[in-house]
């Protein structure tokens, strides 16, 4: 989250969530407002990347960690609208040495600059975009993030140099403000050790006669549920008395097999 408008003043504690770690960056200046802060569940390995922050804006780095698999960087920014050569100066060198780490990077935050329609021939708007460029960032928000009366703009962004990653970008039409929350599911395979085994159960049609499975069909009581006025309770007997003669052509049985990468969903 951003524009948090928190200061040394409000504790931490008081904004504890159960089951989630808070990192946070309030606004190093006399200044009123900005500042940003993330909610990290518990069972999400990560460590906060000072050493990628700078203090002169209103940044927060994570490296989120998962077994198995190479780790991400992940970097939530705000940019006051009053800012802008100085702020991409140090937003780039943040970036920078994030990216000499060789990992994947996602970008996420209020940049104030309007994508919706990105005005080429500001000079700070171009040399963003040749920033994000020059890093293999793409921007995967394409629907206006804050809407007021007069317009709708894009000025919460999602970056990020592997869009193969991502499974879905959402920008859900709600808010306690003028901005709506923009959200994105990124996917992961693991390497899974090749000894793991996992246990299926299925239906064997092994011994399967079609003909003599339709024979059976025909010689089951259906016609009962005539009888019985309550639909749900004819459907549940209708189904029952399908499966148990399912059962008996193909039966049900368990079998180990190896267990192989599958793709997980991760919220951030």
């Amino acid at each position: 989250m951003v524009e948090t408008f928190l200061n040394d003043e409000i504790g931490t504690e008081t904004l504890q969530i159960e089951g989630y770690k808070i990192e946070r960056k309030d606004r190093n200046a006399i200044n009123y407002g900005g500042g940003v802060i993330a909610y990290i569940r518990n069972s999400v390995c990560h460590q906060r990347r000072i050493d990628l922050e700078i203090s002169s804006i209103e940044s927060l780095w994570i490296e989120i960690k998962f077994p198995n698999t190479n780790s991400i960087l992940i970097g939530i920014f705000y940019r006051p609208p009053s800012s802008f050569q100085s702020w991409i100066d140090s937003a780039e060198k943040e970036i920078d040495k994030a990216s000499a780490e060789n990992k994947e990077i996602i970008l996420l935050g209020d940049f104030n600059i309007n994508f919706s329609h990105i005005n080429h021939t500001v000079v700070g708007n171009q040399k963003w975009k040749d920033c994000i460029n020059l890093y293999g960032l793409q921007q995967i928000v394409h629907k206006p993030t804050r809407v007021t009366d007069k317009c709708a703009t894009t000025i919460d962004h999602i970056y990020t140099t592997d869009v193969d990653h991502i499974i879905e970008v959402k920008v859900p039409s709600y808010a306690v403000s003028d901005h709506y929350p923009v959200c994105v599911t990124r996917k992961l395979n693991p390497k899974i050790s090749k000894m793991e085994h996992l246990s299926i159960e299925y239906r064997s049609f092994k011994q399967f006669d079609k003909n003599k499975f339709i024979e059976n069909l025909t010689n089951t009581p259906f016609y009962l549920i005539e009888s019985i006025g309550d639909v749900d309770e004819a459907a549940n007997y209708w189904y029952n008395l399908f499966l148990s003669t399912l059962d008996k052509h193909a039966p049900k049985k368990i079998k180990r097999v190896k267990k192989y990468p599958t793709t997980r969903v991760v919220d951030f």
